[in-house]
């Protein structure tokens, strides 16, 4: 036994005196269990903490909105995933739960640390961060299978007044927002796709409207003043024509990260960003960029994402006539290039350091 199974094992039988803040609704698990997660006020400060027994809910809500001070025993640690470098506690069934008179220490709300969005490209993939920013609807909300399970998508971009990121919303949580709002988003999840950053909803992500009260009137204010993203490397621009289609290059990603797969092959990949063995399917072969030339004033070589395609071609069979719309769950190179250089009018956003497309919209 190593010196922190030593520290967690003795910790855990040791009463443990504060008070619960932030709970948050029962939610169910990748894995088919109910938890939920609460913050712990020690004498120390704050550490997290999760519950996996549902019914000791209601009786860990009610000490959070009382405020009263508890004593927690038969409890146990683990390291969190906010930062590895901090414990959370553990509460299940053998956890006691007592209220306690008197508590050496006053009861205080937790600080909230937001993550400039700027700061993101230096965080590494998986961390949960939390934001302030004004969220652009990027596409309509689309069914996709995610580990053979129908699940609703949402990509959106949001900003703040460093830059802007997108931001992938998954079921429960896509009605929480609506277009040129300013939200809180906490415990979002930091992820790259083809090396770029974005931030993915989870089961602990909470999403509230910021109001302008005296607190934040300035920044909410200046966010809602601003009709475009913030970004200094996203920019939009008019083009009467796609200038040329250059490459369309379909790939396997990884089932875990969603990087592209190397080692294709051998029908068993190893991914090369976070180690998952895995056997390739037909489905697997389905992901694909595109390259596309934009003349004018930019005169750039773009990448267009799966995502941004396919939102594209519903955008342009909404405008076709009905002999020449096309089937986006089966596209071909054909069709693709077809439709971009027949479009004409487009408004695409594009980050200019990476080339990566994040919108293509008719502009008129």
């Amino acid at each position: 036994m190593n010196e922190d199974e030593k520290g967690c094992d003795y910790l855990k039988k040791v009463p443990i005196y504060g008070y619960v803040h932030d709970t948050s609704p029962v939610k169910p698990s990748r894995s088919n269990y109910t938890y939920f997660n609460f913050k712990f006020q020690t004498a120390n400060g704050f550490c997290d903490g999760v519950c996996f027994d549902k019914s000791l809910y209601n009786q860990v809500k009610q000490k959070d909105e009382t405020q009263k001070s508890v004593r927690l025993s038969n409890y146990s640690l683990k390291r969190s995933l906010h930062n590895s470098n901090d414990m959370a506690i553990v509460v299940n069934k053998r956890t006691k739960i007592e209220s306690v008179s008197e508590c050496p220490f006053d009861h205080k709300a937790p600080p909230k640390r937001f993550t400039k969005i700027r700061e993101i490209d230096d965080i590494s993939d998986f961390t949960l961060v939390s934001i302030i920013g004004k969220v652009h609807i990027r596409s309509e909300q689309s069914e996709v299978k995610v580990q053979e399970r129908s699940v609703m998508k949402l990509d959106c971009n949001v900003a703040d007044d460093t830059s802007a990121i997108k931001l992938t919303l998954w079921d429960k949580n896509i009605p929480l927002v609506q277009e040129g709002q300013v939200y809180e988003i906490v415990n979002a999840r930091v992820r790259s796709y083809q090396g770029e950053k974005y931030l993915s909803s989870n089961f602990d992500t909470i999403i509230t409207t910021v109001k302008s009260d005296a607190r934040n009137m300035r920044f909410v204010s200046q966010l809602m003043e601003n009709d475009e993203s913030i970004s200094e490397n996203t920019i939009t621009t008019i083009v009467d024509r796609i200038g040329g289609v250059q490459e369309i290059q379909r790939y396997a990603v990884c089932n875990s990260c969603r990087r592209k797969l190397g080692n294709l092959q051998t029908d068993l990949s190893v991914c090369d960003s976070c180690g998952l063995s895995q056997i390739k399917t037909a489905s697997d072969q389905t992901h694909f960029s595109v390259g596309i030339f934009i003349g004018g004033e930019h005169k750039v070589l773009l990448r267009v994402l799966q995502d941004q395609v396919e939102s594209f071609i519903k955008l342009y069979n909404a405008q076709a006539e009905s002999y020449n719309k096309i089937n986006v769950e089966s596209l071909t190179n054909s069709e693709i290039i077809d439709a971009f250089l027949a479009a004409r009018d487009l408004k695409i956003t594009f980050n200019i350091k990476s080339k990566l497309v994040s919108s293509i919209l008719y502009s008129k």
